[in-house]
């Protein structure tokens, strides 16, 4: 007797009518689930190529000038430096303690030269107060990309540190490059 009378020959699908259902084996469904994991990965490691480029030699050293600068108008109290470490208007979320909110959703300032001259420079006076540990010579740039998809740094401290149940205010300055030298361009919190 032949061995093809007693062997089971599977069908790939389940005829109902005029309706087939597929189905396929758990080997089958592993080798699609590689398949589509492997895409992904692959997506993903070229879509972070451009976002995990090292900040170039020079950036680096404009970064730094800026953070020296920026420290350094604040420890001694000069306005007119620190005025112009800034890319006039910005919106500061912070600055609403300081200055009526003037923009259409009521939680921001839109800061300009003569409202920063005015009161808004006191936010950034008292930013050591806040936060000791921003102020050391190591600051971390984060860097990201705004709506524009152009790149942009943060620098992220605590308003107010957090405690063992609750995680408390914390403070965006974003920097972006204008004319050769970075520029803080808003300051932001989440709560």
């Amino acid at each position: 007797m032949s061995e093809d009378i007693f062997a089971y020959k599977r069908k790939s699908y389940i005829e109902i009518g005029e309706v087939f259902f597929w189905t396929v084996t758990i080997n089958q469904m592993k080798l699609y689930y590689t398949s589509v994991f492997l895409c992904l990965l692959t997506v993903n490691s070229f879509g972070q190529l451009a976002f995990s480029e090292a900040t170039s030699r020079k950036d680096s050293l404009l970064l730094q000038t800026f953070w020296n600068q920026f420290r350094q108008s604040i420890v001694s109290k000069n306005k007119a430096q620190l005025e112009d470490l800034f890319d006039f208007p910005f919106y500061c979320h912070q600055c609403v303690d300081y200055v009526q909110a003037n923009d259409p959703s009521g939680v921001t300032v839109k800061i300009s030269r003569t409202l920063f001259r005015d009161s808004v420079f006191q936010v950034f006076y008292d930013m050591p107060k806040l936060n000791a540990t921003l102020w050391t010579d190591t600051v971390w740039f984060h860097r990201t990309f705004d709506d524009q998809g152009n790149i942009i740094f943060m620098i992220l401290y605590e308003i107010v540190s957090p405690s063992k149940k609750l995680e408390r205010p914390q403070g965006f300055i974003f920097l972006k490059k204008r004319k050769g030298k970075f520029l803080i361009t808003g300051l932001d919190t989440v709560p």
